[in-house]
């Protein structure tokens, strides 16, 4: 009867150390959840800010052109030198 009872005192034991490994294990990966989750917040309102600010940058652009800002010259070809010159000359 002795060896009866140490055996399912052992086995008792074993079982609590599965289940309080099995918890700890747990609680480690919803810790590192917890920080991964933290991560993504913080890296969306990064983005979030940085967009703004490009909005803000952008409107502010547009708004200066609205007003009477110049736009844009075209860029003009120079006029011709050297042969194409002269094939132009013997042309007309």
């Amino acid at each position: 009867m002795f060896l009866f009872r140490q055996n399912c005192h052992r086995a008792t034991e074993g079982f609590n150390h599965v289940l309080s490994s099995l918890a700890e294990r747990a609680h480690r990966q919803h810790e590192a959840g917890q920080r991964r989750w933290q991560e993504v917040r913080e890296t969306g309102a990064a983005v979030r800010d940085s967009a703004r600010r490009a909005a803000g940058v952008a409107r502010a652009h547009s708004t200066l052109r609205a007003e009477g800002a110049p736009a844009p010259v075209a860029q003009q070809t120079p006029p011709p030198t050297g042969e194409a010159a002269a094939q132009e000359e013997g042309e007309s």
